[in-house]
């Protein structure tokens, strides 16, 4: 996986910023977002395949969203640096 500095991988193919990050549950492999950016992502976001990619690591209509387990790692190493 490609190290993107100051992102961390919700996914291989999808990174959320950490400044619009709330909390991070490596335990339950969750990310929270700030709830402006999941409105702007709602408001503004046109492609199919980006909003089908951001709903399907979705939890429910919230904006928790679920972390590939195989970024716990990387996403590890970026918190702790």
């Amino acid at each position: 996986m490609n190290l993107k500095k100051g992102f961390l991988p919700l996914n291989e193919s999808v990174y959320i910023h950490v400044s619009q990050i709330r909390s991070v549950d490596l335990e339950a492999l969750q990310i929270e977002i700030d709830p402006e950016l999941d409105r702007n992502m709602r408001r503004n976001l046109r492609g199919d395949d980006v909003i089908e990619k951001l709903q399907r690591c979705r939890k429910e209509d919230s904006n928790i969203f679920y972390i590939d387990e195989v970024c716990v790692d990387e996403i590890r190493a970026i918190i702790e640096r």
